[in-house]
């Protein structure tokens, strides 16, 4: 039974607002995540009501993401490690059997961009993501696959302020292979895309991924913010990728809003994906939510609710329950809570802990 890591707040909640540390025209900024769910304790029902119930460490996971920026160049890494605890099965008197081994230190650069501007309205990209503003959900905190206009390599232009116009191939493209050679079985991969931002007003954006394959995926988003402390994106993705801590995929239509009331120090998150039903994706109907509230400069409560249903079986669905606390002081902040994860089969229940240092 999956136990999902904790999401950061929306926006403002933790009163962490250390933007990067600016040396002339050069700005740097490096964010430390340690996490651990300490152990993750499940109990499952059989089809006889027969509950069974299993403890388990639940390992530990650091992510260090780097980010530099300049006038005329930018680049970034994020790199995560982790010691986990692996299910996996050996050979026993000729049977298999299933095991548990701890893994040391796993290692994945999970991404890395670079992009260099010879001129101001021309950027050359590396493996960058060029993500529109209305595909983003902030709680789930990550943007829809087909809200991305970039590519592995990517030429942007922007010829008036505000407006984005990128194209671009991903490297694992190939060119004149016979459709039967079976060693190379993937298409040339163009991506392209437009978009324009009027900053605290508005923005439209629309993609094109994978355009020259039966692969194809398409995205139409869009964001407001023209209400003070509101702020809402909307839109829909053709052949979408995994959307939320539930994975829907299809065509989603999606949306995702915060609010945040300096007066009260309150602030709320709302998201919502669908795709009206796909028997191929895990999930059909995605909703998060999120609360937080600043006591003072120092400490924060927040709660966090993820729900998911299939929308072709008649199951209860899946739920995510995740209060917690958070404490900050200058460049350091410490969250720790309790999350409950539950379906109509089966319930778990670990107790997320984060240890963050950013400048």
């Amino acid at each position: 039974f999956y136990m999902i890591k904790s999401k950061k707040l929306v926006a403002g909640l933790a009163a962490l607002s250390i933007a990067g540390v600016s040396f002339a025209d050069v700005e740097f900024s490096f964010k430390n995540e340690l996490s651990s769910d300490i152990v993750n304790i499940t109990s499952v029902k059989d089809e006889n009501d027969a509950v069974s119930t299993a403890t388990s460490f639940a390992g530990i996971r650091n992510k260090t993401v780097v980010d530099f920026k300049s006038e005329k160049v930018d680049a970034g890494l994020d790199i995560r490690f982790w010691f986990l605890p692996v299910d996996s099965q050996k050979t026993v008197g000729g049977n298999l059997e299933d095991y548990t081994f701890v893994e040391f230190f796993g290692y994945d650069v999970h991404d890395y961009y670079i992009e260099y501007r010879p001129f101001n309205i021309l950027t050359f990209g590396f493996h960058d993501t060029i993500n529109t503003n209305g595909s983003y959900l902030p709680v789930w905190d990550d943007n829809v696959s087909t809200g991305n206009l970039g590519s592995d390599f990517v030429v942007c232009l922007r010829p008036i302020e505000g407006l984005r116009i990128a194209t671009g191939i991903d490297f694992i493209s190939t060119i004149g292979v016979d459709e039967n050679d079976n060693s190379y079985n993937q298409n040339f991969i163009w991506n392209s895309g437009i978009d324009y931002t009027m900053e605290d007003v508005f923005s439209v954006g629309f993609t094109a991924r994978d355009v020259l394959s039966d692969d194809r995926a398409f995205g139409f988003y869009g964001s407001l913010d023209m209400v003070d402390g509101l702020s809402m994106t909307a839109g829909f993705g053709i052949n979408a990728e995994e959307v939320g801590e539930y994975e829907v995929s299809g065509n989603v239509l999606t949306f995702g809003a915060t609010y945040e009331n300096e007066d009260s120090n309150m602030a709320f998150g709302l998201d919502f994906a669908t795709n009206f039903s796909n028997e191929e994706s895990e999930k059909d109907l995605y909703l998060g939510a999120n609360w937080g509230w600043g006591i003072n400069d120092d400490w924060s409560l927040s709660t966090e609710l993820l729900m998911a249903w299939d929308l072709n079986k008649a199951d209860a669905g899946d739920y995510i329950v995740h209060p917690f606390a958070s404490w900050t002081h200058e460049i350091h902040t410490i969250e720790a809570g309790v999350q409950f994860e539950f379906n109509d089969s089966e319930f778990g229940v670990c107790f997320p802990v984060k240890y963050t240092v950013e400048f």
